[in-house]
């Protein structure tokens, strides 16, 4: 096993594979097919390092510090780190867990890392480990938005409302793609999940070039075939949406009502249009379907001034009784 000492000069950014993308566009499954590759350590399961550890720390750096540049108040790590004595903290936290999960694969020579929320922090990725690789794995953001209703159901975890699944789509897709422009087709590879669905042997011999690793067809072909979905369910989704994974649109189109399909456009429309997964108007079926639709907003708008009159109501009704003292 590889000592400190041995491993410093290993843990550089171009040594990194970040997997991003939306929840439930399958970044689970393909960072457990890329993890059994020889050449590349992986924890065993997500490690939240950026998302949930360094960004918020980092976020709570900046706004002290602007508090400060403000000359609201003086609180805070700013009072006695500078923002680049602040950042080589946190490198040095980056160097060590990464560190640790590249001792644990003796002849690995990548590291590779996946969270949903790391989208959400590509900048920061860039700051501390400059010249790492991404993989960014898109999916039909209307399958994937009801795996994340479905997940929310069986699971308790993911957006709440077609609604909310929707903006968490489009947003993902958004910061995903504006950090490949920035970086660069060298740096930037993006599939989609119906194209790996179809052919995850191809698709991963895409992938091994475009992480500088010699394309092994023979590995390809096995760890496909390992990881189909027929023989490996790899993540917490719905098992029972597993015989339409194969067929691309076939989950939203049986299991999108046509209420939540006008959410959907609403909401996400511009980005289901730009990846080319849709039309304009594809929620659509029918003359009738738009007649239908063509009230929903006046009813939402209702709705919230009903629930906003409840709510008044409720509070001049049942506000406490203010205690009389002698």
């Amino acid at each position: 096993m590889p000592t400190h000492e041995e491993s410093p000069a290993r843990i550089e950014g171009e040594s990194f594979i970040f997997i991003i993308g939306a929840p439930r566009s399958g970044t689970t499954w393909l960072h457990r097919m890329l993890e059994q590759h020889p050449e590349i350590a992986s924890a065993p399961r997500e490690l939240t390092l950026i998302s949930r550890y360094l960004a918020p720390a980092h976020l709570s750096f900046q706004r002290e510090r602007a508090h400060m540049d403000r000359g609201d108040w003086k609180q805070g790590l700013p009072l006695v780190l500078s923002e680049s004595e602040f950042m080589d903290g946190l490198k040095a936290i980056t160097t060590a867990v990464y560190r640790r999960v590249l001792e644990g694969k003796p002849g690995a020579r990548l590291i590779l890392d996946k969270h949903p929320g790391y989208t959400y922090h590509l900048p920061l990725i860039e700051q501390l480990l400059p010249g790492a690789r991404y993989i960014h794995l898109m999916r039909d953001g209307r399958d994937t938005a009801i795996s994340m209703l479905r997940a929310r159901e069986k699971r308790g975890f993911g957006a709440r409302t077609m609604d909310e699944a929707a903006r968490d789509w489009a947003e993902s897709v958004r910061l995903a793609r504006l950090h490949g422009e920035e970086v660069g087709a060298r740096r930037f590879l993006e599939i989609r999940y119906e194209d790996l669905m179809q052919d995850a042997q191809q698709g991963l011999l895409g992938i091994l070039r475009f992480c500088g690793l010699p394309p092994d067809e023979g590995w390809c072909a096995r760890t496909a075939e390992e990881n189909s979905i027929e023989h490996r369910q790899v993540s917490s989704g719905d098992s029972a949406l597993n015989e339409l994974r194969r067929e691309p649109g076939a989950i939203w189109r049986k299991r999108m009502s046509l209420r939540q399909r006008f959410v959907f456009d609403r909401v996400a429309a511009d980005w289901l249009v730009a990846t080319g997964y849709a039309s304009p108007g594809w929620w659509r079926s029918s003359v009738l379907d738009a007649a239908m639709m063509s009230l929903y907003p006046i009813q939402l708008r209702l709705r919230r001034a009903w629930t906003a009159a409840v709510s008044t109501l409720r509070t001049a009704v049942f506000r406490p009784v203010p205690i009389k003292r002698n």
